[in-house]
């Protein structure tokens, strides 16, 4: 069988379509890097917003027309396997909770391995359909965990992508341990690598932030931290169930920019949700300009069936993409300050290839630097940047 993965959505479900690829290379398919040279296709899906709903039912409708074998993966399977419109006896069904019962693969793109640290989460947030797929928080073991990095290690991947619905939840399940032992578990393992820690929502981060910060000093960590605040508005973070004020989130911010002199802040923004008046999404915008993150995810709020939001009154669409315009404004006011880059030396690690050529290097922050040549994945460097990009930096070796 020649089989193609096209995956959707997060860094966990691009583990999960490695741990695919590895059972069905396991039970002798050969993987192919185009879905037309493919027999069966695997479509990973996600289901987090109605756009990238519908970019999946597009996919899925175009591999029907190719007459492709399919395999459905991920939240949508979840949620609602009725609704994806297709014959049971035409598919196959991996759900998310199944494929946690695989093995971990050997790593994406050749140098970077994804790392699952965790499955499900403790929210309960009122827009948010992910639970519904993913379940409540199961956390790995730490001995399954640290033998994964070990592994990803031998086989010479350089940066290890640390990754759940929720990292700073780890271990609140029970067992006794959280997310910074996991970090310094993993620091202390020998080898020549990085981690990047993905997304810690504020809730579960503030009561071991002084200990997750200190985790993050230790010289195998990026120090890159993504913490989704979703609004400015503590009364919508409130209706929201968020569990936390956007003080709170600020707290965090000052924390870990106090402890490091050069970090990247990553967070999410949603505007439109149906509870967000004029004063809260001003409120999102204050916040943006205070905390100045290098990074940031802007989504218009769309309504998830079987979520508390989608039963109340939808905002108008042009009121959600006129504060989505204006907040995605004032981030790229703050993206022009990345052209105090240009002309300085940052050592790197090459990690994947560019989409359209070149190679993608990272700092000690994660920064996005493109070389065009003269690197490739795995190897070290030391770049100048040459250039500020939009969201990343162009540099060249030196």
């Amino acid at each position: 069988m020649r089989f193609y993965i096209r995956t959707f959505g997060c860094t966990a479900n691009n583990g999960d379509s490695k741990r695919i690829e590895a059972l069905l290379e396991a039970r002798g398919g050969v993987s192919v890097d185009q879905w037309m040279n493919a027999d069966t296709v695997v479509v990973n899906t996600c289901t987090v917003t109605k756009r990238t709903e519908l970019n999946v039912i597009r996919f899925i409708k175009k591999m029907q027309e190719a007459n492709k074998t399919l395999i459905l993966a991920g939240c949508m399977t979840a949620v609602w396997p009725d609704t994806l419109g297709k014959k049971k006896d035409f598919l196959q069904i991996i759900t998310p909770r199944s494929i946690d019962t695989l093995p971990q693969p050997a790593g994406i793109d050749g140098v970077i391995g994804v790392v699952n640290i965790a499955q499900g989460c403790l929210g309960d947030c009122t827009y948010c359909i992910v639970k519904g797929a993913r379940g409540d928080l199961v956390s790995a073991k730490l001995d399954d965990i640290t033998s994964t990095v070990r592994r990803f290690v031998d086989l010479g991947m350089r940066e290890l992508r640390v990754t759940s619905q929720d990292c700073s939840a780890y271990g609140r399940d029970g067992g006794g341990i959280d997310l910074s032992d996991i970090l310094k578990a993993v620091s202390s393992i020998e080898g020549d690598f990085k981690v990047r820690v993905g997304m810690m929502n504020p809730d579960t981060l503030l009561p071991i932030l002084d200990d997750v910060i200190l985790a993050f000093k230790a010289d195998k960590i990026f120090k890159f931290v993504h913490i989704p605040v979703q609004s400015g508005s503590d009364r919508v973070l409130a209706m929201m169930r968020r569990g936390y004020t956007a003080r709170e989130f600020e707290l965090i911010v000052d924390k870990f920019r106090s402890a490091f002199d050069d970090m990247i802040l990553s967070t999410d923004f949603i505007v439109g949700t149906p509870y967000e008046r004029e004063e809260d999404f001003e409120a999102s915008v204050e916040l943006l300009k205070r905390t100045k993150p290098e990074k940031v995810n802007i989504t218009r709020f769309s309504p998830r069936p079987g979520t508390p939001a989608a039963a109340m009154t939808d905002i108008p669409e042009r009121v959600k993409k006129d504060r989505s315009r204006r907040l995605t404004k004032e981030y790229r006011n703050l993206l022009k300050g990345q052209d105090k880059f240009v002309g300085k030396v940052f050592d790197v690690i090459a990690t994947q290839r560019g989409i359209r050529g070149g190679v993608i290097t990272r700092d000690d922050a994660y920064r996005y630097i493109l070389v065009r040549d003269g690197l490739e994945p795995g190897e070290d460097a030391r770049v100048k940047v040459t250039e500020s990009r939009a969201v990343y930096l162009v540099g060249e070796v030196v």
